[in-house]
């Protein structure tokens, strides 16, 4: 076997396997590099950070337990009718100061 094709030790491999960096993390939840960058600088990022080997890694494990303990957004359907544009008529203004002051005029 060629020396330059050595094969990295079994440390690297689990540490590898283990962590990811957080680039790669903001990207599942997608995130924008720099975001992610700028959540790290303010201390907001949304999980741990340990410092390896002088990198800043996420456990992947961490991420696993955050995808799963997500919750679907409820969504519901808009009962509000669409406001129409412009000024409202004459007659919307007289129906609107009837119905406020409880009553016919």
């Amino acid at each position: 076997m060629p020396k330059n094709l050595a094969l990295p030790s079994p440390s690297v491999a689990i540490t590898q396997a283990l962590f990811i960096r957080p680039v790669v993390a903001g990207s599942v939840v997608s995130l924008k590099p720099q975001t992610v960058f700028n959540h790290i600088q303010n201390g907001k990022f949304f999980l741990p950070l340990y410092e390896i080997a002088g990198r800043r890694l996420c456990k992947q494990s961490d991420l696993d337990n955050f995808i799963a303990n997500l919750k679907p957004i409820q969504t519901t359907p808009a009962t509000k009718t669409k406001r129409r544009v412009g000024r409202p008529t004459k007659a919307a203004q007289i129906a609107a100061a009837a119905a406020k002051s409880g009553g016919a005029q």
